[in-house]
């Protein structure tokens, strides 16, 4: 599932929303804590996530480093893109029980969308961990900004993200994007 922070343009000509606080967008599912990412996350990130496939296919592709993972960190931090047309949430996703990262989200939010993008550890998959933590965001994004429309770009190759994604409410749209990826969405 590609993570997306990127400054891609104003959509519709309007500008991004206001960020939110921390609070705001601390979210819970069942299962899950889902906080926002900090710099302290990192080396917990890079054991969970790193593997040669891990985030193969993201804008970033695979940390090599803690110190990596700590530099993006510090990129997103502001939470807005350089040009000021997108809000930038990425979220380190825990148990409630026990507060082990399981894996991590992002969300660029733009006046009248949002994309989700996820990635789970290895050792957390195919325990529905992607899927809930998919439903909270997107019903917050839908709630909180109001956007109309909720986006996930998932290579045509990853059956596990087209699940996950199809659980969450979004269906192929038939766009691709330039590296390939099938657009998915679902609108309110």
């Amino acid at each position: 599932m590609p993570l997306r922070n990127n400054a891609s343009g104003v959509q519709d000509g309007q500008p991004a929303p206001d960020v939110p606080s921390d609070k705001e967008w601390t979210l819970e599912s069942k299962r899950l804590a889902l906080v926002p990412m900090t710099v302290k996350d990192a080396a917990e990130l890079h054991a969970l996530l790193w593997c040669p496939n891990a985030d193969a296919g993201t804008d970033d592709g695979p940390a090599a480093s803690v110190q990596d993972i700590q530099a993006r960190i510090r990129r997103w931090a502001p939470r807005r893109s350089p040009d000021g047309a997108e809000i930038w949430l990425n979220w380190t996703l825990r148990l409630k029980h026990g507060q082990t990262a399981v894996g991590r989200m992002q969300a660029t939010v733009t006046e009248t969308r949002a994309d989700m993008a996820w990635v789970i550890g290895p050792r957390f998959r195919n325990q529905g961990y992607a899927t809930e933590a998919a439903r909270c965001i997107a019903a917050w994004l839908m709630k909180f900004f109001k956007v109309g429309e909720v986006r996930a770009e998932i290579h045509p190759d990853n059956t596990a993200s087209q699940r996950v994604a199809a659980k969450v409410g979004m269906r192929r749209t038939g766009e691709r994007t330039d590296d390939g990826d099938e657009v998915w969405t679902c609108r309110r």
